[in-house]
């Protein structure tokens, strides 16, 4: 896992998201979120997979930030990641962004066309 120290906090998990790192991950994000006053982003390029555990704990973060007053932004490259979060109605509960440098600058998430 890797933080950056952009004024916009980034956090950018290396491999699989299981319960374990979700749940340390929202503590920190949560913690950041509240101090920061900005809303996150969690960059999801170098997560192999979104499986049931990645799904739960990206809602777990979710959650954590929402009762901090601030929202999640998500950057997913792989169009059928994004296709997948789309299609469990993911896309109306955060943001989800094909690149870093777009989520950092907060634009509004345009789809991913599928290949």
């Amino acid at each position: 896992m890797r933080t950056n120290s952009t004024a916009i906090p980034v956090t950018a998990p290396n491999g699989r998201l299981d319960p374990f790192l979700g749940a340390r991950l929202a503590r920190s994000m949560r913690g950041v979120a509240s101090r920061d006053g900005s809303d996150p982003v969690l960059d999801l390029r170098a997560v192999p997979a979104l499986d049931n555990d990645a799904i739960r704990a990206i809602i777990k973060i979710v959650r954590g930030l929402h009762s901090a007053g601030r929202h999640l932004r998500v950057v997913v490259e792989d169009a059928a990641a994004h296709a997948l979060l789309r299609s469990m109605a993911l896309d109306r509960v955060f943001r989800i962004y094909p690149t870093l440098e777009s989520a950092l600058a907060g634009d509004r998430p345009r789809q991913l066309l599928s290949a």
